[in-house]
């Protein structure tokens, strides 16, 4: 059962945050994808929705075609013959009628405000003007109206469609059954993994399963993180078949029980310079934490958090986790107050590697930001556009893919995030709030977090069309997406499903990943296979010698000259 306390609910979080930043953990999140928001409205359509044309254009001839069926059918059984036997009767000529009556309806509409060209009072109006001119003068005329009409209809149509549904069909119906039939229900996704600050690893194993009657599957990925040695480390099995497929026909079994390492730290960045990212993330982070209101953080009770939102989206396990939790804390923030503190956690960063190395920047655009006071208002004050000039002495095919340069390319997305969000602001500052709110549970036991839940809400992407209408409807009919994060001790058997002697990355296991594609594109381009090459050059950025390798065949130009010469010589005589 849990408790309230006098502390403020956003400072104790915070300060479990801090002391959990400090302290090895295992966690395991598992996410839950529903989209019930949609189903649900489905169920509530109207029979006039749910018989509706999926194009409002096309609603007279699916009108017709479906009635048209439905008397075959019922004479079919009536008069006891096949379809091209049904005799016709008034019934077939009272649906083509309705028809026709459903285009004049639809055209009339559609057509309302559209004048017709007078040409009596065209010829009355300027009879004195001579043949040539009078025809010069009506083709501006006809041109002018028939610019005119296409615009009235075009309003027509925007306004006829907008009054339509066809969003809330019998066919959406079973498409969204069938969506959650066949690949919501039976996929499951989840990602474990421990948190060592102090022996400066991090791993993670990210899970895809999927499971129906006659068919399963499972997939997932370990990877480990030595902060210490700035190495990224892979399990190869996964990329093992793409590569030997494609670019390394001849590896056979080189990758098998093997961790690829990608060597994060190849001294084209400062001393220290992860440790320092670590700090000034964790820093960015806190300053995104106080960004969002004090009242958006509250205490309470287990069973008020049961009865709001997890009682069908959470296994028992969960559900029995949250009730015996001692504390719970509430995040209600609003999806702008979200968007406020990604902002803040975005430049933060942005500005802490950059004030604390200024020779990352030499390619990334400094962009200045201001923000009043209490105010989320965040004012561009310059940006200096960076060139595509190379560095003098430096050309193209000298820069190489280090770790100074993916941190610049980390700037330029940080960058660009924010200008992002300074853009919606300034183009858009009063735009509605999404009708479903996200929110945050933490557990609480001690000074430590026991578990997390959480609930998204993304702009439903299983909406087909890209008017307005169905963009507003994405928003107000959205993906349900929630994750419910256990948090305990450090997991010792998390990669459990490897060889004993591999679940952990060495000397003996491990292939360096950089060496290796360094080897292997100096293989390809010395081979004779004219497309791999191509694909190389074009990858390295050597297009002329791409289009030389996939174009000509060295074998044939000498053949191809002799041919030219006798064609000459032919000439001649």
């Amino acid at each position: 059962m849990a408790t309230t306390t006098a502390k403020p609910a956003q400072e104790a979080l915070m300060q479990a945050m801090a002391a959990q930043a400090r302290q090895s953990f295992g966690y395991r999140t598992d996410f839950y994808v529903s989209n019930s928001v949609r189903e649900n409205a489905l169920a509530a359509a109207t029979d006039k929705q749910l018989t509706a044309s999926a194009n409002i254009m096309q609603s007279c001839e699916d009108s017709h075609d479906a009635a048209y069926i439905a008397l075959t059918k019922k004479l079919m059984a009536e008069q006891d013959v096949a379809a091209e036997q049904v005799e016709q009767t008034a019934e077939h000529q009272r649906i083509k009628e309705e028809y026709l009556q459903c285009i004049a309806d639809q055209q009339a509409i559609l057509n309302q405000g559209i004048e017709t060209f007078d040409a009596d009072k065209f010829f009355s109006e300027n009879k004195q003007l001579d043949a040539k001119s009078q025809m010069d003068l009506l083709f501006v005329q006809l041109r002018e109206q028939i610019n005119q009409n296409d615009i009235i209809k075009k309003a027509n149509q925007t306004v006829y469609e907008l009054e339509h549904d066809g969003k809330h069909t019998a066919l959406e119906v079973k498409k969204a059954k069938l969506l959650r039939t066949y690949l919501l229900e039976p996929s499951t996704l989840s990602i474990a993994g421990n948190y060592q600050p102090m022996l400066g690893m991090v791993s993670f194993l990210p899970s895809f399963g999927y499971q129906t009657r006659n068919f399963t599957a499972y997939a997932n990925q370990p990877l480990y993180l030595d902060l210490k040695k700035g190495v990224l480390y892979l399990w190869a099995d996964n990329l093992a078949m793409l590569y030997s497929e494609t670019l390394d026909k001849a590896m056979g079994n080189q990758w098998q029980n093997k961790w690829l390492a990608i060597n994060l730290n190849d001294d084209s960045l400062p001393d220290n310079f992860g440790n320092h990212l670590l700090k000034m993330i964790l820093d960015a982070k806190k300053q995104s934490f106080l960004s969002l209101p004090t009242d958006t953080f509250d205490w309470v009770q287990a069973e008020a958090v049961l009865a709001e939102l997890v009682a069908d989206d959470l296994p028992d396990e969960a559900k029995k986790r949250i009730t015996s939790s001692p504390k719970i804390i509430r995040s209600s923030a609003n999806a702008q107050q979200l968007a406020y503190a990604r902002y803040i956690f975005v430049d933060t960063l942005y500005q802490n590697i950059t004030r604390e190395y200024p020779e990352l920047t030499s390619s990334v655009a400094d962009g200045g930001r201001s923000i009043a006071d209490g105010e989320t208002l965040i004012e561009l004050v310059n940006t200096n556009q960076s060139t595509d000039e190379p560095v003098e002495g430096e050309s193209m095919e000298s820069i190489r893919i280090n770790a100074k340069l993916l941190v610049q390319f980390l700037l330029n997305t940080l960058q660009q995030l924010s200008s992002d969000y300074q853009l919606q602001l300034r183009t858009s500052p009063d735009a509605d709030l999404p009708s479903y709110q996200p929110f945050s549970y933490y557990g609480l036991a001690g000074n430590r977090i026991n578990w997390i839940y959480q609930r998204q809400y993304w702009k439903n992407p299983l909406i087909r069309g890209n008017d307005e209408a169905t963009a507003k409807l994405k928003i107000s009919q959205p993906l349900k997406v929630d994750s419910f994060t256990n948090i305990g001790p450090v997991q010792t058997n998390l990669f459990d499903r490897l060889p004993a002697s591999m679940r952990e990355p060495n000397a003996s296991n491990t292939i360096n990943f950089i060496e290796y594609n360094k080897d292997l594109v100096d293989k390809l381009q010395n081979s004779n296979d004219k497309y791999l090459k191509a694909m190389v050059a074009l990858i390295m950025g050597q297009s002329g010698q791409a289009e030389d390798d996939w174009y000509f065949d060295e074998d044939n130009e000498d053949g191809q000259e002799e041919d030219n010469q006798e064609g000459d010589d032919n000439k001649e005589q």
